[in-house]
Parts: structure tokens; C-alpha cells; sequence
């Protein structure tokens, strides 16, 4: 079976005090975010990791890179 992690953070580097939003586990690939519960306007990031039964893991997403540094999986949106 195939699990979808959905998360939100205000920083690229994901750390726990980052994430504004997630939902965890879902079974589902479509899912509805009020902007209420994200934060104030600014810019945030989201990424999916896919998780199969065994254990493996995916992103679905190419990468962002900022300077030197590379973050795997994830897309920038402004909330306004």
C-alpha cells in the first residue's frame, strides 16, 4: 500500500518548529487547506513524501536550490 506525508513549513529546511501544517499517513492523493490554518501571508513550502509498505520513500518533486545548497523534493507558494 501507498502513503502520501503532506507538509507545510515557513523554512526550507523542515525542522519540527517549521512545519505550520501537516497530514500524515493519507491514502489519498487530494487534499484541502484553509489558509487560516497555514499562517500569515508570506512564503512557505510544501512537500509529499510517498511511502510504500516496505519503507521506501520518494519526493515527487524536483529540487530548489538556493546558494549552495540543495533541498530535495519541495515547491515554494505565497500566501497572500
Amino acid at each position: 500500500s501507498i502513503t502520501y506525508d503532506f507538509q507545510i513549513s515557513n523554512a526550507l529546511e523542515f525542522n519540527v518548529g517549521d512545519i505550520v501544517f501537516e497530514r500524515l499517513r493519507r491514502t489519498t492523493t487530494t487534499i484541502g487547506v484553509d489558509p487560516a490554518d497555514i499562517g500569515p501571508p508570506g512564503t512557505y513550502y510544501f512537500r509529499i513524501t510517498i511511502r510504500d509498505s516496505k519503507g521506501n520513500w520518494q519526493y515527487p518533486f524536483d529540487s530548489i536550490e538556493v546558494g549552495d545548497n540543495l533541498y530535495d523534493g519541495m515547491r515554494e507558494f505565497t500566501l497572500n
